[in-house]
């Protein structure tokens, strides 16, 4: 028979699981480039990225005044915003601001090394944070290869740049601010200003 207990653990496993498989998914929101600018469904897209953020923000509110458990969500988002609308956000502060060949890899290093760095964390491994930075680095550099016309110089700057702080925004706990927006905002501020120098 199941305690209490182990059920509640393996219910903490599972939603740990579903989360870590959402972020790994996350690139999918980068199809919004494919769409074009107005003929999609006839409403600018830009509306579109704004009225699903709007939403979701009516979502969070309703959840959060009601104390709604979702599945998935965090203890202590059970009184704070949920990680999935910080995401929502730093998504659409992406999208509407920042360059497309800088968006690709902050998205990729947000999806991908933020839970390899949760997972590396969570088990005190002596590969963290070195491992997470040198797969972000790759990854950067890969993404801005493929969709960017910088120099080699230049991506290679703006890739450890990148690696650099979206590692430093993962690692670093700011109260009330989910890293899923830190890591796509900050490394965009970042290589942003060293794509300009």
């Amino acid at each position: 028979m199941t305690s209490g207990r182990e059920l509640s653990s393996r219910i903490r496993a599972e939603e740990s699981a579903v989360r870590r498989l959402v972020h790994i998914c996350l690139p999918v929101f980068l199809l919004y480039y494919v769409f074009p600018d107005d003929t999609w469904i006839g409403i600018d897209k830009r509306l579109v990225l704004l009225g699903s953020l709007f939403f979701f923000i009516i979502f969070e509110f309703l959840r959060l005044a009601y104390q709604i458990r979702v599945f998935g969500t965090r203890e202590y988002e059970m009184d704070n915003m949920a990680a999935y609308l910080w995401a929502g956000i730093g998504f659409t502060v992406a999208f509407l601001l920042f360059d497309y060949a800088l968006v690709v890899p902050a998205v990729l290093g947000m999806a991908w090394i933020d839970p390899l760095s949760g997972f590396l964390r969570g088990r005190r491994s002596g590969l963290y944070p070195w491992l997470p930075f040198a797969s972000y680095l790759v990854l950067a550099a890969v993404a801005l290869i493929v969709v960017s016309s910088f120099a080699p110089r230049s991506i290679v700057l703006i890739a450890a740049a990148g690696a650099a702080s979206g590692i430093a925004a993962e690692h670093k706990r700011v109260r009330f601010v989910d890293d899923d927006f830190l890591m796509l905002v900050v490394p965009l501020v970042v290589m942003t200003v060293v794509s300009l120098i």
